[in-house]
Protein backbone atom coordinates (compact mmCIF):
# COMPACT_ATOMS: atom_id res chain seq x y z
CA UNK A 1 0.00 0.00 0.00
CA UNK A 2 2.63 2.62 0.57
CA UNK A 3 4.48 1.88 -2.46
CA UNK A 4 0.78 2.64 -4.47
CA UNK A 5 1.21 6.14 -2.58
CA UNK A 6 4.48 6.68 -3.62
CA UNK A 7 4.01 5.95 -7.65
CA UNK A 8 2.82 8.77 -8.15
CA UNK A 9 5.53 11.08 -6.18
CA UNK A 10 8.33 8.64 -8.15
CA UNK A 11 6.46 9.51 -11.68
CA UNK A 12 6.20 13.08 -10.59
CA UNK A 13 10.06 13.35 -9.48
CA UNK A 14 11.06 11.12 -12.90
CA UNK A 15 8.87 13.56 -14.97
CA UNK A 16 10.04 16.93 -13.37
CA UNK A 17 14.40 15.63 -13.87
CA UNK A 18 13.69 14.55 -17.77
CA UNK A 19 12.53 18.12 -18.47
CA UNK A 20 14.82 20.15 -20.34
CA UNK A 21 17.70 17.01 -20.67
CA UNK A 22 17.88 16.75 -24.06
CA UNK A 23 21.58 18.09 -24.14
CA UNK A 24 20.57 20.79 -26.64
CA UNK A 25 21.38 24.17 -26.14
CA UNK A 26 19.66 26.98 -27.68
CA UNK A 27 21.83 29.57 -29.37
CA UNK A 28 22.83 32.63 -27.35
CA UNK A 29 23.39 36.19 -28.32
CA UNK A 30 26.86 37.01 -28.34
CA UNK A 31 27.60 40.83 -27.23
CA UNK A 32 29.72 42.43 -29.60
CA UNK A 33 31.05 46.59 -30.15
CA UNK A 34 30.72 48.21 -33.18
CA UNK A 35 33.58 50.00 -34.76
CA UNK A 36 32.84 51.51 -37.66
CA UNK A 37 29.48 51.20 -40.09
CA UNK A 38 28.84 54.74 -41.67
CA UNK A 39 25.53 55.81 -42.58
CA UNK A 40 27.36 58.06 -45.73
CA UNK A 41 30.40 55.48 -46.89
CA UNK A 42 32.79 56.71 -49.20
CA UNK A 43 34.81 55.78 -51.73
CA UNK A 44 36.57 52.16 -51.49
CA UNK A 45 38.71 49.58 -52.92
CA UNK A 46 36.11 47.08 -52.12
CA UNK A 47 33.98 46.66 -55.08
CA UNK A 48 32.34 43.92 -54.32
CA UNK A 49 30.15 42.25 -51.43
CA UNK A 50 32.17 39.97 -48.80
CA UNK A 51 32.17 38.98 -45.39
CA UNK A 52 35.60 38.53 -43.35
CA UNK A 53 36.63 37.34 -40.03
CA UNK A 54 39.59 39.40 -39.18
CA UNK A 55 42.31 38.02 -36.47
CA UNK A 56 44.93 39.77 -37.23
CA UNK A 57 46.15 43.46 -36.45
CA UNK A 58 47.47 44.12 -40.00
CA UNK A 59 44.57 42.40 -42.00
CA UNK A 60 42.33 44.97 -39.67
CA UNK A 61 44.39 48.10 -40.68
CA UNK A 62 44.62 47.19 -44.22
CA UNK A 63 40.98 46.29 -44.85
CA UNK A 64 39.78 49.21 -42.30
CA UNK A 65 42.13 51.55 -44.55
CA UNK A 66 40.66 50.15 -47.19
CA UNK A 67 36.65 50.34 -46.59
CA UNK A 68 36.74 54.45 -47.18
CA UNK A 69 39.89 55.82 -49.19
CA UNK A 70 38.89 58.83 -47.99
CA UNK A 71 39.11 58.27 -44.17
CA UNK A 72 41.85 59.94 -42.24
CA UNK A 73 41.05 58.75 -39.13
CA UNK A 74 43.06 55.35 -37.30
CA UNK A 75 41.15 52.30 -37.04
CA UNK A 76 39.72 52.06 -33.52
CA UNK A 77 41.99 49.68 -30.91
CA UNK A 78 41.05 46.11 -31.11
CA UNK A 79 43.62 43.68 -28.43
CA UNK A 80 43.68 40.58 -31.14
CA UNK A 81 44.17 38.62 -28.11
CA UNK A 82 41.45 38.64 -27.02
CA UNK A 83 38.77 40.00 -29.56
CA UNK A 84 38.30 39.22 -32.94
CA UNK A 85 36.79 41.91 -35.85
CA UNK A 86 33.99 40.98 -38.40
CA UNK A 87 33.61 42.71 -41.25
CA UNK A 88 30.75 43.35 -43.99
CA UNK A 89 31.05 44.68 -47.23
CA UNK A 90 28.39 46.04 -49.40
CA UNK A 91 30.32 46.36 -52.48
CA UNK A 92 29.91 49.43 -54.75
CA UNK A 93 26.21 50.74 -54.73
CA UNK A 94 25.71 53.27 -57.64
CA UNK A 95 23.59 55.89 -54.96
CA UNK A 96 23.22 57.42 -51.87
CA UNK A 97 20.96 55.82 -49.06
CA UNK A 98 22.79 52.68 -48.83
CA UNK A 99 24.20 51.20 -45.76
CA UNK A 100 25.07 47.96 -43.35
CA UNK A 101 24.88 46.99 -40.10
CA UNK A 102 25.61 43.96 -38.02
CA UNK A 103 22.29 43.56 -36.07
CA UNK A 104 23.01 39.94 -34.15
CA UNK A 105 25.60 37.20 -33.02
CA UNK A 106 24.37 33.77 -32.34
CA UNK A 107 26.25 31.54 -30.62
CA UNK A 108 26.22 27.67 -30.61
CA UNK A 109 27.71 24.63 -29.64
CA UNK A 110 29.23 24.37 -33.45
CA UNK A 111 29.03 27.53 -35.10
CA UNK A 112 28.98 31.28 -34.60
CA UNK A 113 26.31 32.94 -36.65
CA UNK A 114 26.65 37.06 -37.95
CA UNK A 115 23.03 38.40 -39.01
CA UNK A 116 23.26 41.45 -41.02
CA UNK A 117 21.16 44.18 -43.00
CA UNK A 118 21.97 45.34 -46.36
CA UNK A 119 19.75 49.03 -46.43
CA UNK A 120 18.24 49.75 -49.38
CA UNK A 121 16.25 53.02 -50.53
CA UNK A 122 13.35 52.59 -52.07
CA UNK A 123 11.55 54.83 -54.84
CA UNK A 124 10.18 56.99 -53.04
CA UNK A 125 14.06 58.22 -51.20
CA UNK A 126 15.89 61.06 -53.03
CA UNK A 127 19.15 60.10 -53.07
CA UNK A 128 22.54 61.57 -55.22
CA UNK A 129 23.93 59.27 -57.86
CA UNK A 130 26.86 59.48 -55.96
CA UNK A 131 28.55 55.77 -55.91
CA UNK A 132 29.08 54.26 -52.16
CA UNK A 133 30.35 51.51 -50.68
CA UNK A 134 28.61 50.61 -47.72
CA UNK A 135 30.71 48.39 -44.91
CA UNK A 136 30.71 47.81 -41.00
CA UNK A 137 32.92 46.90 -38.70
CA UNK A 138 32.23 45.07 -35.09
CA UNK A 139 34.44 43.70 -32.28
CA UNK A 140 33.08 40.32 -30.31
CA UNK A 141 34.89 38.12 -27.72
CA UNK A 142 37.87 35.84 -29.48
CA UNK A 143 35.82 33.70 -31.83
CA UNK A 144 37.51 29.90 -32.73
CA UNK A 145 34.93 28.76 -34.17
CA UNK A 146 33.49 28.82 -37.83
CA UNK A 147 31.65 31.36 -38.61
CA UNK A 148 28.74 31.88 -41.35
CA UNK A 149 27.20 35.44 -42.11
CA UNK A 150 23.46 35.41 -43.19
CA UNK A 151 22.11 38.61 -44.69
CA UNK A 152 18.77 40.27 -45.16
CA UNK A 153 17.88 42.95 -47.18
CA UNK A 154 15.68 45.99 -46.05
CA UNK A 155 14.31 48.95 -48.37
CA UNK A 156 14.14 51.75 -46.70
CA UNK A 157 10.87 54.01 -47.37
CA UNK A 158 11.26 57.57 -47.15
CA UNK A 159 7.76 58.46 -47.34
Amino acid sequence: MIFCKRLPLIFICTALASCGSDDKRDDSSVTFTSLACPTVPGNSSIKEPETEVINDPHRYLERYMSADLNSQDSPPHVDFDTRTVLAVYSGMKTSGGHSVAITEIRESDEAITVNYVDKEPGGACGVDGALTYPYCFVSTAKINKPVTFSSKTKTVDCD
